[in-house]
């Protein structure tokens, strides 16, 4: 019998390299006798089986539907908290984007209830900040401001309600960011939006940039005295997102989360005098765990539409190719696709009435244009960036122009992290007469009555009342901020025809006085883990309703939730894996594992595991393991036979130790020490 002890410190995988040859005998065994090892002790592993999120907000329409994937990571008893931070993001990240549906301004958020796990859906108010409707105290403001500086003015008459913003009278330009307006109100992380738009712009002949204003988002609240006072300039690591308008002959600029401010190539199209549903709006929009902003423009001449001349055939080659509006990306008009196979594709964007920029790639905000098109009588002409080769494709129908309408200039989109918030915040710079702006409007974090006990005021004995953004007021009273708030956005129908009407999906009340079936997918290793109970296996679906008052006995408000069966409490158990990675053992395994298909048996694929061999030396079942320290010795060592038909002549014997999902450890502490045993057959 031979005694072999390795040591590692490399995360557990016992490598060896022996300077005499160790000869095993045909037909030997191999046993473990003990283990010592340090680990990060694994209480929930996220990875590629288990990772992927599905939500849809209306079972009954298809694009209200969208994914989110986890971060792929093992979490620990120190680390765990930072799982819910993610989880919380992607729920957020798989709401849909779909024109007057319920998933329009929407957010996931996650807390504690009596100890257990809330998955909670909210509708997130598209609110006017400056003119609002509290139960208790009346008229209220979100934002913050200096009133000798800013001038807030909201007209009921005519209808609509409209809130303009200006510096008052005598107040001069400035070239900096201290005429600002601020708040603790965050923007909806989920499904948000931000809009405002420039009302007034008149140039003052100045030169320098202090005639326009500037709106943006801070991962940091303002209103901390610690970081920011009214009247104070607005620190630059707090302007993570913003866009700024100065003058109508000059670009847009804008930061995209760095310090330095870029320029957008974007003119102004009309901002000063005209049709007012025309000016230009300049925009945030949350989604899929993005800041994307950018401006809304309204196009008098509109553009070609490219499907009517279907199909389009070149010149001298006689190659047919389609357009269609399916497969965009996010700033595609339409997709180019060459008949028969194989089949080109390209994303065609309208950047006027004839001109097009070419992408070979589904397109994001940034990709490089890999060609440009300009229409003409029936024709299109292709040129290649650089001033390449052309192509020339003729029409077949008589292709349509597509009615005026807005393009949806994005400026950038860029990623915020998981438990990143978003405060907006609005400064002036020209003064009075210079600029003017109006239709500030945006997605409130709906969980605001966490915070705002001095705006809904206290009961007689003392404790907090809590006025529910949308639900139920502190009574337990329906009470939807929706109906009191946004009357200066959604009253007319002036608002949003033209520049917003058709390039920026919006919500409409009506979606939210309507009951719907809402769908949440996760995998039971999730549901579990957050306390759910008597889940199954594998990707499981769980519907509630959600509505301002569906029919009884169903008591839902705007908002619903998902709450755990049990308080979130991580297992100090496990069971961990010695495997061989030199030598053949003869041992199996059929877990949660899905291996590949092929060379595994099973019988029911609805409820049997799939098996195959694998090298097993040993499994260490753990209890109670609150330091992940594991120490284990074998009072009588278990020998597997290695599948050695003849003798082997061993320099090298190297393990691994797993945790129970096959991944690796994670080797904290002291060197990790093996003893094995090998012996020969009857002995």
């Amino acid at each position: 019998m031979k005694l072999v002890r390795l040591a590692t410190d490399n995360n557990g995988v016992f490598a060896s390299a022996f300077q005499n040859d160790m000869t095993i005998a045909p037909q030997s065994q191999m046993a473990l006798l003990n283990l010592t090892f340090q680990t990060e002790y694994i209480v929930l592993s996220v990875n590629d089986t288990n990772n992927k999120i599905t939500f849809k907000s209306n079972s009954l329409v298809t694009a209200t539907q969208a994914d989110g994937v986890l971060n792929q990571l093992n979490y620990s008893r120190v680390d765990y908290n930072d799982f819910f931070n993610d989880l919380e993001y992607n729920l957020n990240a798989s709401i849909a984007d779909d024109d007057g549906q319920n998933c329009m301004s929407s957010q996931w958020f996650i807390r504690n209830n009596s100890d257990r796990k809330t998955l909670e859906f909210r509708y997130a108010p598209f609110m006017n900040p400056l003119n609002m409707l509290s139960p208790f105290t009346g008229k209220w403001e979100a934002m913050i401001y200096d009133q000798t500086l800013i001038n807030v003015s909201t007209t009921t008459s005519p209808a609509p309600q409209r809130t303009t913003i200006t510096k008052q009278e005598f107040v001069g330009a400035t070239a900096d960011t201290t005429c600002a307006m601020t708040t603790w109100t965050k923007m909806s992380k989920g499904n948000g939006m931000l809009l405002i738009r420039p009302r007034i712009s008149v140039t003052n002949g100045s030169g320098i940039q202090d005639n326009g204003f500037g709106i943006g988002l801070s991962k940091q609240n303002l209103r901390n005295p610690d970081i920011y006072n009214t009247g104070d300039v607005i620190p630059e690591d707090a302007r993570n997102f913003e866009i700024r308008y100065n003058r109508p002959a000059e670009t847009y600029k804008y930061l995209d989360g760095g310090a330095i401010e870029k320029d957008s190539n974007v003119t102004p199209v009309l901002v000063n005098g005209g049709t007012l549903t025309e000016h230009d709006i300049v925009y945030f929009k949350t989604l899929k765990g993005k800041v994307e902003g950018g401006v809304l423009q309204y196009v008098s001449a509109g553009y070609i539409d490219l499907t009517t001349g279907n199909n389009w055939t070149q010149t001298g080659t006689g190659t047919q190719e389609t357009y269609s509006t399916d497969d965009l990306g996010d700033i595609a008009t339409y997709k180019r696709s060459q008949v028969g196979t194989p089949a080109l594709e390209q994303w065609w964007e309208a950047v006027g009435t004839t001109n097009w920029n070419i992408y070979n790639t589904k397109p994001v905000v940034g990709t490089p244009i890999d060609a440009t098109a300009v229409y003409a009588t029936n024709v299109l002409t292709i040129t290649s960036t650089g001033g390449g080769a052309t192509a020339i494709f003729t029409a077949t129908g008589t292709p349509t122009v597509v009615a005026p309408s807005a393009l949806r200039n994005v400026l950038f989109s860029v990623a915020f992290k998981p438990g990143d918030d978003l405060y907006p915040y609005l400064y002036l710079r020209g003064a009075t007469g210079d600029i003017t702006v109006d239709m500030f409007n945006y997605s409130f974090d709906p969980w605001i009555n966490q915070t705002y006990s001095d705006i809904v005021g206290v009961d007689a004995d003392g404790s907090e009342r809590d006025w529910q953004a949308t639900g139920l007021d502190y009574e337990g009273n329906p009470s939807n901020a929706w109906e009191n708030s946004v009357l200066s956005v959604h009253t007319g129908s002036d608002i949003f025809f033209g520049t917003g009407s058709n390039a920026f999906p919006l919500s409409f009340p009506g979606q939210w006085q309507e009951t719907k079936t809402m769908e949440l997918t996760l995998h039971s290793d999730i549901w579990k883990f957050l306390g759910f109970t008597d889940v199954g296996i594998g990707n499981i679906k769980k519907t509630l309703t959600i509505g301002i008052n569906p029919t009884p006995p169903v008591v839902t408000q705007c908002w619903s939730w998902y709450i755990g069966d049990k308080e979130v409490l991580p297992s100090n158990s496990d069971n961990y894996l010695v495997e061989s990675m030199s030598l053949p053992l003869d041992s199996f395994d059929a877990s949660a594992i899905s291996y590949p298909a092929n060379n595994s048996i099973y019988l029911n694929p609805g409820t049997d595991k799939r098996g195959r061999r694998k090298n097993i030396l040993m499994t260490i079942p753990i209890n109670d393991n609150s330091n992940g320290l594991v120490e284990y010795e074998a009072s009588t060592p278990i020998f597997i036979d290695i599948n050695n038909a003849e003798e082997i002549n061993a320099k090298n014997l190297n393990f691994r130790v797993l945790n129970k999902n096959f991944d690796s450890i994670t080797q904290s502490g002291d060197t990790a020490i093996m003893t094995i045993l090998i012996k020969k057959p009857n002995e």
